[in-house]
């Protein structure tokens, strides 16, 4: 105790200089001494600095993705892609490599496409097919016995709102650049789409076009496709799922080859309407069913509603649903067979029903709104007009009389 006093006059006495010190030895008197009375208490030392945050992953992710990105450029415009095998198979948006020209043809493409990769070597590539809905291209580069640094596909169908994500491409021909963001949206419906396409915040300018959205492992979850770009922060991004099928069609059969149950209008049965049809459940709701159509011919009548398809329920209550329903029929073989269970209303009730039908190719679809459509069209410029082929959604798009003659445009 006389040590401690001893000690505290004497840093009374001296000057602040000393303060610091002198403090140090009266705590560790007090600790060695067991001083707790008299409100001396022995003290920590101070704690350590907060960790630093962990570095940013996204320089990981750049180095790691960047060599399976590349420019794709013509004449008319520049977008992104990414190398989908070692042998120059890539990815890219079906706008990217099309050629307007006359505007004859909507499915015409550039005749010099340019592929530049990530180290600035160029290549002459090639369009296996392309379609504009979904908006998906395969092109083919000659790399020779080289080996290219494919990317790792991801599944687009377990993602979720909030993730994290990546865009990579050449925006505004600015190329090698990575912008960040989550993923807003993964079922958009409303754009006209003829699937659900993914939205993120991520940047996408033009020159984005046609390259990959990666999750933070770097894998591919969609092609950038379009931005909106009266807003700030809409991206849209087709899901690679939906890519990779389009892109094995272009391989086998050099174009999107669709199955189809002619003809016959759509909709999901949501919840008011189901109430008000008195539904037991959900289903896809047939509007309108050609009269001697095949599907007619089959047993399909307007008001049925499909409950099952080959014994699996599709239960189409939201518009998702319903693109759903649309993509697995879509999607099969052509010339396969396909059993419908229905729902067929009569003498006041519904009662089950269950047909069976072929699929067939699908017809080209028509220009309708903003979509351009597959249907070549023919210009008389002297005369100020074209002409087109009429198909089944085009006779009723526009409501003619007969699917005999030329649509006039």
């Amino acid at each position: 105790m006389r040590e401690m006093e001893r000690i505290v006059s004497s840093c009374v006495r001296r000057p602040a200089s000393c303060v610091w010190g002198t403090a140090w030895r009266l705590l560790a008197c007090a600790a060695l001494s067991g001083l707790l009375d008299g409100g001396l208490v022995a003290q920590e030392p101070p704690a350590p600095p907060a960790a630093e945050p962990a570095p940013s992953q996204d320089p990981g992710i750049f180095a790691r993705v960047d060599p399976s990105v590349v420019t794709i450029s013509h004449e008319r415009a520049m977008g992104s892609g990414f190398i989908l095998s070692e042998d120059g198979y890539i990815l890219t948006n079906g706008h990217v490599v099309m050629d307007v020209g006359d505007g004859e043809d909507p499915k015409a493409v550039s005749r010099r496409i340019t592929v530049t990769l990530s180290d600035e070597r160029k290549f002459q590539a090639r369009v296996l097919g392309h379609n504009l809905d979904p908006d998906v291209a395969l092109i083919k580069i000659d790399v020779g016995a080289e080996r290219l640094s494919p990317v790792e596909i991801g599944d687009s169908r377990a993602v979720r709102v909030g993730q994290r994500c990546f865009a990579v491409g050449s925006p505004r021909g600015m190329r090698r650049t990575l912008t960040s963001g989550v993923l807003s949206n993964i079922e958009r419906t409303d754009l006209g789409t003829f699937t659900t396409v993914l939205q993120t915040d991520a940047a996408i300018n033009p020159g984005n076009s046609g390259g990959p959205l990666f999750d933070e492992q770097g894998r591919v979850l969609g092609l950038n496709t379009y931005a909106d770009q009266r807003a700030n922060n809409l991206g849209f991004t087709v899901p690679i799922h939906v890519a990779m099928v389009l892109q094995e069609h272009y391989r086998r059969h050099g174009y999107f080859r669709r199955a189809a149950l002619p003809f016959f209008f759509a909709q999901e049965t949501h919840d008011p309407l189901a109430a008000a049809l008195g539904l037991p459940g959900h289903g896809v709701l047939l509007d309108f069913v050609e009269e001697g159509s095949s599907a007619w011919a089959a047993g399909l009548r307007s008001g049925d509603v499909i409950v099952r398809v080959d014994g699996k329920p599709c239960p189409a209550r939201t518009r998702t649903d319903l693109l759903a329903f649309r993509w697995d029929l879509s999607t099969r073989e052509v010339g396969s067979r396909v059993r419908l269970d229905l729902l067929q209303y009569e003498e006041g009730t519904w009662k089950p029903r269950a047909v069976e039908m072929e699929l067939e190719e699908d017809t080209p679809a028509p220009a309708i709104g903003n979509q351009r459509g597959e249907i070549p069209e023919m210009l008389y410029q002297p005369l100020g007009l074209g002409v087109r082929r009429i198909v089944p959604l085009a006779r009723y798009a526009f409501d003619l009389a007969t699917d005999r003659g030329v649509l006039v445009t």
